[in-house]
C-alpha cells in the first residue's frame, strides 16, 4: 500500500487475512485479529495506516457499517450472511449452495469467497487435493478433507502431474490473466493495467523488497500470475521459473 512517498507491505495468514502491515523498514505498524467469521477481535493502528480499507480475507471493510464488500454483494460478519441473495442458484446436489445469503457454506474455516458469487476451497487445501490426488490415485475421495470431496472428484479428472521444469509452480489456482481480463475484473480502465504491473515490478525490485533475490531468479519483465483472490506469483518469460509472494494485486489498485 502507497502512501505519498511511504510504502507498506500486507501480511497474511493460511486464510488470506490481513493480520499486519510494516513499513520500509520492517517495522509493524499495523496488527489484526479475526474470528473465523471475519468479526474484529483486535485492531492496532497506527496514524499513517487507519485507513487501510483490507482485512479479513483481504476483503475491503468498512468500518462504520462492520461490512465487507465482496464485489457482488456485502457479508456482515456479526450473523455470518450476504445481505443480498446469491447470484449463483447453486448446485442441485448440493444443499449448502442454494442458502442464498450463507457465507461460504457455513464453513468459513475451509472455504472462502472471493468475490461474493461462488464459495471455493482455500488456496492451500486445493494444492492438498491435488498431492492427494497424485499419491493416492483412486482413493482420493475418501482421503480429502470433509468439505473437498466434490472438487477433489473434479481434479482428479483433470489434474496431470508434472512431468518437466517448464511446468513449475502450476496447478495451484494461479492463472496467467490477459490484461484485458485483469482490467474487467477489478474495474481498471482500458490499457491501466501496464502501469499496475509496473508498480508491482517496481516494488518488487526495490532494494527493501524481501523479494528482491527471487527478482534477479525470473528475469527482466516477467509475467504476473494471479490466484482467484489477488494473490501474486511472479513467472519468467521462459515459464521455467517463479515465485510466490504474500502480496496482493487488489493493494496496488489505484
Amino acid at each position: 500500500m502507497k502512501k505519498g512517498s511511504n510504502q507498506y507491505f500486507y501480511h497474511y495468514n493460511a486464510r488470506g487475512d490481513v493480520i499486519a502491515l510494516t513499513d520500509a523498514q520492517s517495522n509493524v505498524v499495523a496488527s489484526y485479529e479475526y474470528d473465523a467469521w471475519g468479526n474484529v477481535l483486535n485492531e492496532v493502528e497506527q496514524d499513517s495506516v487507519k485507513d487501510n480499507p483490507y482485512h479479513y480475507a483481504g476483503y475491503q471493510y468498512d468500518k462504520e457499517t462492520g461490512m465487507y464488500y465482496l464485489i457482488a454483494r456485502y457479508y456482515e460478519p456479526k450473523h455470518g450472511v450476504f445481505l443480498a441473495s446469491d447470484p449463483d442458484p447453486g448446485d442441485d446436489d448440493d444443499i449448502l449452495t442454494q442458502n442464498g445469503y450463507a457465507y461460504a457454506g457455513n464453513n468459513p474455516i475451509n472455504m472462502i469467497d472471493p468475490d461474493g458469487n461462488r464459495y471455493q476451497p482455500r488456496p492451500q487445501d486445493i494444492v492438498k487435493a491435488y498431492v492427494f490426488v497424485y499419491v493416492g490415485g483412486m482413493w482420493v475421495r475418501s482421503q480429502v478433507k470433509q468439505g473437498l470431496r466434490k472438487y477433489a472428484g473434479k481434479i482428479a479428472k483433470s489434474f496431470k502431474p508434472p512431468t518437466s521444469k517448464k511446468n513449475k509452480g502450476k496447478g495451484k489456482g494461479f492463472k496467467n490473466y490477459s490484461a484485458k481480463e485483469i482490467e474487467k475484473k477489478y474495474g481498471l480502465r482500458k490499457g491501466e493495467f501496464h502501469q499496475v504491473k509496473q508498480d508491482i515490478i517496481k516494488d518488487l525490485t526495490n532494494k527493501k523488497s524481501p523479494y528482491k533475490a527471487s527478482m534477479k531468479k525470473v528475469g527482466s519483465n516477467p509475467d504476473i500470475h494471479l490466484s482467484s483472490n489477488g494473490l501474486i506469483r511472479v513467472m519468467s518469460r521462459n515459464g521455467k521459473t517463479s515465485f510466490d509472494t504474500n502480496w496482493n494485486i487488489k493493494h496496488f489498485l489505484p
